[in-house]
């Protein structure tokens, strides 16, 4: 309030013939009041105060104001420390960031974010089944599959102790559980490639994605 009444005068002295030159003086100077907090929030949007193309969350933020994430659904995706984590398709996150100003005056908004996937469904492809636990990512291909005699479950050479459990011992789970659902005994196997009729397994660094 006292910084519009000062405004208000400093139009006031400018009156007559320099008018014009007093009210854009007057609007400069408002331009450059800093936005609150509450201001900030209330339009806290991505594009506009943070942006989603790289590795990290971005701010672009009004000065004196600075944010920071404190709680998402996909932690997996969106962390708490900014970082994404491209997902295998597209995963929307509800993300709280905490908005405060000079550290002091404190803001909480909520947003859902759409995180693009770095594979895209194709038209036609196999959908998402209903297990449980249910699985968090999916990106399903055309066609089928039916294990044989002959099948076998094969883990990638170097990747059977990666992992904790490793990834050998969760396959013999799942070698397991296929001879109790389906009847299918599996032998598990490391190898550097497989043969039709094989599953094939493998852990990759960094999410990255092995096309089979």
């Amino acid at each position: 309030m006292r910084f519009m009444m000062a405004v208000s005068r400093l139009i006031e002295s400018f009156r007559g013939t320099r008018g014009a030159v007093a009210v854009a003086l007057a609007a400069s100077v408002v331009a450059g009041h800093s936005a609150s907090v509450k201001q900030v929030a209330e339009q806290f949007q991505a594009g506009k105060h943070f942006d989603l193309d790289g590795s990290m969350v971005d701010f672009n933020l009004p000065a004196g104001i600075d944010a920071r994430i404190v709680g998402s659904t996909f932690e997996q995706v969106v962390g708490v420390d900014g970082k994404i984590r491209r997902p295998l398709s597209d995963v929307t996150t509800l993300v709280t960031f905490e908005l405060n100003q000079d550290g002091a005056d404190k803001q909480l908004v909520t947003r859902e974010l759409l995180i693009p996937g770095r594979m895209k469904v194709a038209a036609g492809s196999n959908p998402k089944p209903a297990v449980v636990p249910a699985l968090q990512e999916w990106v399903g291909m055309t066609g089928c599959f039916t294990p044989t005699a002959d099948s076998r479950i094969v883990i990638r050479s170097g990747d059977g102790a990666k992992g904790e459990p490793s990834l050998r011992e969760r396959m013999e789970v799942f070698a397991s559980d296929l001879k109790e659902v389906g009847g299918f005994e599996l032998e598990v196997v490391e190898a550097d490639a497989a043969k039709a009729g094989d599953i094939f397994v493998t852990l990759e660094p960094k999410g990255e994605v092995v096309a089979l």
